[in-house]
């Protein structure tokens, strides 16, 4: 065995470290004679002039009495080999040695070589493939927004008919021709990895609302029936990523719409609560289209595949839909499901396991913005509009004009921040370009909030930067809120209106306060809070109940965060506590709550940031206090009621209905109705209406649904008792 083995196999006299005996393999492996080979120590065989592999070896062997390494050896040709040593101790002739077992690994080591230079090359490739896509969208984007908005500003003068359609077939070609991109930046994305999944709040019923506005043109166009239709016993709102759930959503109604010449799509979403507490949501996807046959059902989700070349023809698209469907639902940890028959239609089922959001995180969101439908929906806001391409300066500059505002232009940072220092209260929105010669947007937007000071200004970037990385950039700069471009005009008239509303150019200009300044912030501006909610006093009401009755966790979670000396997640508790308070009009609360997250940026000291917590907590108490008040004045008294002889059967059963409905789309209008309810309600009713009360105190909103049934049942009992309330 010794002299047949491949390897080659010496015993080595410890004292000399030469060979006592060894196979033939030994030698050839290195190409010495046997004489030659001999006459060498162990360690003259490694190519390192200072052979420390064997002298560890040995000494390891020594302490250990079995060790295995890698080194080089050198051949007599002057060549060089990778080998792997086993050397172990053992006695040979009643003297101790070492049993040396050399394996040549040469051709394993330069293939993993070859290997990992092919990955590197591949993962380079990959790099320099999706960076050269995200320079193209950028260059393709830019003028595509010339080109949509000038389009959009045409459609908007005297056209004959041919000229108007010509316009509509330009607009639609863009759009279409922004699909394709989109699709190829998304793969290339997700087949590198740079795609994640964020975890934020979000309402479902806009997600779905969404998808019925982009389609409904379409659906319109073929005369088929559409029909999205959610569980009431839904939340309300979810933890997940609303912008890859509503990707996911436009991919599978798009192509059933597509691929449907008539008949109908309905989309279905229910859900039921796991035993973990999260939502296991399901989404259907329904239509009455082509259906897929069995072969084609195969290959269905590989890119770029359709199912023959005539469909690509007929249909269009990159064959990237489906595809990247299913990788977004993969990452956010859900399955797709389909059922189909040829000539009859198909149905896609997602299903997506996401956790319900808590009622703070609820009330940290936006409110909706109320987009009016008059030609002047931005009749009084002041904007300064920073962008450096004229072209598409001009685009934006003529859109916002006609939709009513006032707009001054900067060509880039600099300017924007010079009109800023010269007249702070002048502008109710700033709408940010990023990429600009001199200052970019990013720069320029720090500046505004550090320099400047001016905190409460909106700044909306407006940038062909797309990715969830651009869009984390613009929130690290400071920035409200990102829009894509080509600019949407409808989805820049509602985040405009989201974010700036006129007149508050005045209290952006306003610096925000300082630590010892002698103008304290209130400890609630309710006007102001109102106003940011459109003078929903219901939604306020609760909201500020809400708060009152978590802020108790939210500062417990704070305090445990520091004391472990989590400041990650002490940041993250300060500044919910920020946005929360902030909404709320809680602005001393608010700003002491950003004074804490920023301290804890910088990395200031323990005790300092104990006393800014104690504040914290004594600013918490005050405004949980004037908020309970608040919420008081805002709702009606608990006893208050019509007296009987004016109750008014006609229009309780109107509101009622009003809630109801509100109730099973999970629609936030609902707080509202139940205001106007409460304000119509006769004695007998309020016991029923507070179980309503209380659950869409906690934004339950099925169990206000089942509520609101007996008191249907009590007015019915009431109508009976009284006999004249028909």
């Amino acid at each position: 065995m010794f002299d047949l083995s491949p390897d080659g196999v010496m015993i080595v006299d410890l004292d000399s470290e030469r060979p006592l005996a060894f196979n033939p393999a030994a030698a050839r492996l290195l190409g010495f004679s046997g004489d030659d080979f001999g006459r060498l120590r162990v360690r003259e065989h490694e190519a390192n002039p200072a052979p420390m592999d064997t002298i560890r070896g040995i000494a390891r062997v020594l302490a250990e009495g079995r060790v295995e390494f890698e080194t080089r050896y050198r051949t007599q040709q002057g060549g060089q080999r990778d080998v792997q040593v086993l050397a172990q101790t053992i006695e040979f002739a009643g003297r101790p040695a070492l049993y040396w077992i050399v394996r040549d690994i040469t051709d394993r080591k330069r293939a993993a070589s070859e290997l990992r230079e092919s990955a590197t090359l591949a993962e380079r490739a990959n790099r320099a493939r999706s960076e050269f896509l995200a320079n193209m969208s950028h260059e393709i984007r830019t003028p595509m927004t010339a080109i949509l908005g000038l389009t959009y500003l045409l459609q908007k003068t005297e056209l004959g008919s041919v000229q108007r359609d010509h316009a509509q077939k330009i607009d639609s070609a863009a759009r279409t021709l922004l699909a394709i991109l989109d699709d190829l930046l998304d793969y290339s994305k997700l087949e590198a990895g740079r795609i994640a999944i964020e975890q934020q709040p979000f309402v479902l019923r806009e997600v779905l609302d969404d998808i019925a506005v982009v389609f409904a043109p379409s659906i319109r166009d073929k005369g088929m029936g559409f029909n999205i239709a959610i569980a009431p016993t839904l939340p309300t709102a979810l933890i997940g990523d609303p912008a890859r759930l509503r990707q996911i959503l436009l991919n599978l109604v798009g192509n059933a719409i597509k691929f449907s010449e008539r008949g109908r799509v309905d989309v279905m979403v229910s859900g039921q609560r796991a035993d973990n507490g999260d939502i296991d949501l399901q989404l259907a996807v329904r239509d009455t289209g082509i259906g897929i046959d069995s072969e084609t059902l195969k290959r269905i989700f590989e890119p770029f595949y359709q199912a023959e070349t005539s469909s690509t023809r007929r249909f269009g698209g990159t064959g990237l839909g489906l595809p990247i469907t299913q990788w977004l639902i993969n990452l956010m940890g859900g399955t797709l499901e389909i059922d189909t028959t040829p000539g009859v239609g198909s149905e896609f089922r997602v299903r997506l396991c996401l956790p319900e959001a808590t009622a703070t995180a609820v009330a940290t969101l936006p409110a909706p913005a109320a987009v009016p439908t008059t030609s002047a929906r931005l009749g009084g806001l002041s904007v300064l509009l920073v962008e450096d391409n004229p072209i598409n300066r001009h685009v934006a500059r003529e859109i916002l004009v006609g939709e009513g505002a006032e707009v001054d232009i900067a060509c880039d940072g600099h300017e924007a921040i010079d009109r800023l220092r010269s007249a702070p209260g002048a502008y109710d929105i700033v709408l940010m370009d990023i990429q600009m010669p001199r200052m970019d947007g990013f720069e320029a937007t720090r500046e505004i909030r550090e320099t400047l000071a001016l905190r409460e200004l909106p700044v909306i970037a407006m940038t062909a930067n797309v990715s969830p990385e651009d869009r984390a950039h613009s929130r690290d700069a400071g920035m409200n809120d990102h829009l894509a471009k080509p600019i949407d005009v409808q989805t820049l008239v509602a985040t405009v209106l989201r974010h700036a509303r006129p007149g508050a150019a005045a209290l952006a200009a306003a610096p925000a306060p300082r630590a010892g300044a002698d103008a304290e912030p209130p400890v609630l501006a309710l006007e102001q809070a109102l106003a940011r909610l459109a003078g929903h006093r219901a939604l306020y009401a609760q909201m500020a109940r809400m708060f009152a009755q978590e802020q108790g966790e939210s500062v417990r979670q704070l305090h445990d965060a520091l004391a472990q000396g989590d400041r990650t997640e002490a940041g993250r508790a300060a500044h919910t506590l920020k946005g929360v308070a902030a909404t709320l009009g809680a602005e001393a609360l608010s700003t002491i709550a950003a004074q804490l997250e920023r301290a804890l940026k910088r990395g200031v000291e323990a005790e300092e940031l104990q006393r800014m917590s104690e504040r914290l907590a004594e600013a918490v108490a005050q405004a949980s206090v004037a908020l309970e008040r608040a919420a008081e004045q805002l709702s009606p008294a608990a006893d208050e009621a019509v007296p009987m002889a004016e109750f008014n059967r006609a229009a309780f059963d109107s509101h009622l209905d009003a809630l109801v409905l509100a109730l099973v789309d999970s629609n936030m209008a609902a707080l509202d109705h139940y205001a106007e309810l409460r304000a119509l309600a006769s004695k007998p009713l309020i016991g029923p209406l507070r179980a309503v009360e209380d659950a869409l105190g906690r934004l339950d909103f099925r169990t206000a649904l089942d509520a609101c049934r007996r008191v249907e049942a009590a007015l019915d009992t009431l109508a009976e008792v009284t006999g004249d309330l028909e």
